[in-house]
């Protein structure tokens, strides 16, 4: 009777941790967009349990296909003011994107809902084919300095050639069409 148990209150145990698996993800985690479009990934920690203090990421993605014009951090770590923030775009194919907080425990555990957007991570379009986002490396900590060990989600961009606006085949019909029309005036006479 006691081995059944201690069996149930180990497989309790289990299931009450793995139901607080962190998760970093990149949001939307799949997108298409044109060749030359300009557009967003945000970078989302959810399932949060502990208040976050600090992350430093890099982001590896592949620069023949997609160049970053820019970065935003979330402000759930505090506003500018609060936080210490800096990124790197020197790299070919990594953004390095780090962010401190100098906010108390408290003032960030009522700051931070459970799934939050870390940052927005900008990108042109600037090569056809389909390139994967990864994180090269993903050291997020509690506002105690803690180590948190996030399971890590894989994201992905698909560039595809722009397809022409049915306005485009409207005016090549409309100049088609007025060749006819000249032509056949032009047989008349």
């Amino acid at each position: 009777m006691k081995k059944w148990i201690l069996g149930f209150l180990i497989l309790s145990f289990l299931q009450t941790t793995s139901a607080y698996a962190l998760v970093l993800e990149f949001s939307p985690f799949s997108s298409t967009v044109s060749w030359g479009d300009s557009f967003g990934v945000d970078l989302v920690l959810s399932d949060r349990v502990n208040p976050v203090g600090a992350f430093d990421l890099d982001v590896a993605y592949d620069s023949s296909i997609l160049t970053v014009t820019g970065i935003v951090f979330g402000t759930s770590l505090g506003n500018p003011i609060e936080t210490i923030e800096s990124f790197d775009l020197s790299g070919s194919g990594v953004a390095d994107l780090l962010q401190i907080s100098l906010l108390p425990v408290l003032q960030l555990d009522l700051l931070q809902p459970p799934s939050f957007s870390l940052a927005t991570i900008f990108f042109d379009a600037v090569g056809l084919g389909s390139s994967s986002m990864v994180f090269s490396q993903a050291i997020i900590s509690d506002a105690s300095g803690a180590t948190l060990f996030p399971e890590l989600v894989t994201g992905q961009v698909e560039v595809m050639a722009p397809v022409p606006e049915p306005s485009t085949f409207l005016l090549l019909g409309g100049g088609l069409a007025g060749l006819a029309f000249y032509a056949r005036r032009r047989k008349k006479e």
